[in-house]
């Protein structure tokens, strides 16, 4: 398997779910489902990576003021949200749902409005 190129993102730990999910969890070897937001871009979908990060970083923020920002939050998050978008997920269009999907429970659980 080819290793895939994440040089064109610019995910961090300070504005994306996927990453601090996928980085911080228990599994080594998921870290290849960053690359979703790479074919987001590629797909003239810029927008929609740039709406996810502003709401990711927002959502990020409330977390490290509340004090969750820690790795056994993370690991839930990737349990209850992430691993399902790329488990089940039909194509890019219904993993882009369930990623709106994720952002709003994200925003509703910590208070980020």
């Amino acid at each position: 398997m080819e290793t895939p190129n994440y040089s064109d993102i610019r995910s961090n730990f300070d504005n994306c779910i996927f990453y601090n999910a996928i980085l911080r969890n228990e599994d080594p070897y998921d870290d290849h489902e960053i690359g979703y937001l790479v074919e987001f871009s590629k797909n003239g979908l810029q927008s929609a990576v740039d709406d996810y990060f502003y709401r990711s970083e927002r959502i990020i923020k409330k977390m490290r003021e509340l004090g969750t920002d820690d790795d056994a939050t993370w690991i839930d998050i990737d349990k209850v949200y992430i691993n399902p978008i790329f488990q089940t997920s039909k194509d890019a269009v219904d993993a882009y749902k369930k990623t709106l999907n994720m952002l709003e429970g994200l925003e509703t659980q910590y208070g980020v409005i």
